[in-house]
């Protein structure tokens, strides 16, 4: 494994740049740059403050994905590896878990292919199909 990879991957995946790991983590850009190179080794415990910088566990820097399979279905792997690889879907699951229960649940509902945001009422997203507008209530009604 390489390390200073690794330490690179997880800030870019996180948007990060240098400078933002550098005041979050307390650490000189310079340093981050040399653990990134690998020319220097960081400490176990600038790598815990890294974990938590980048919202990952520790043992999650270590983790390959050959790591991986001894210990999570290949089904699962695959969801990781999809996560990975678009930094959107992590950035929205993060939202959604930061959701109270009801509106969480609000948008599975308009999320699902057969919910309100198209197929079962007949009427997408923007409130129309084909171009016919949703019944309007008459006017005094």
């Amino acid at each position: 494994m390489d390390l200073g990879k690794r330490l690179r991957e997880l800030r870019e995946r996180r948007g990060f740049s240098i400078y933002e790991v550098e005041r979050r983590a307390r650490l000189h850009f310079s340093t981050i740059s040399k653990y990134e190179r690998n020319e220097r080794q960081p400490s176990i415990d600038v790598l815990q403050e890294l974990a938590e910088v980048y919202g990952v566990p520790l043992a999650s820097i270590f983790a390959e994905r050959a790591d991986l399979q001894e210990f999570l279905p290949e089904e699962e792997i695959e969801w990781l590896s999809w996560l990975r690889a678009d930094r959107r879907l992590v950035e929205l699951l993060e939202l959604a878990r930061s959701l109270p229960e009801q509106r969480l649940e609000a948008l599975l509902v308009f999320l699902r292919p057969d919910g309100p945001s198209g197929r079962d009422t007949g009427y997408g997203r923007r409130g129309a199909r084909g171009g016919r507008r949703p019944p309007q209530p008459e006017p005094g009604t």
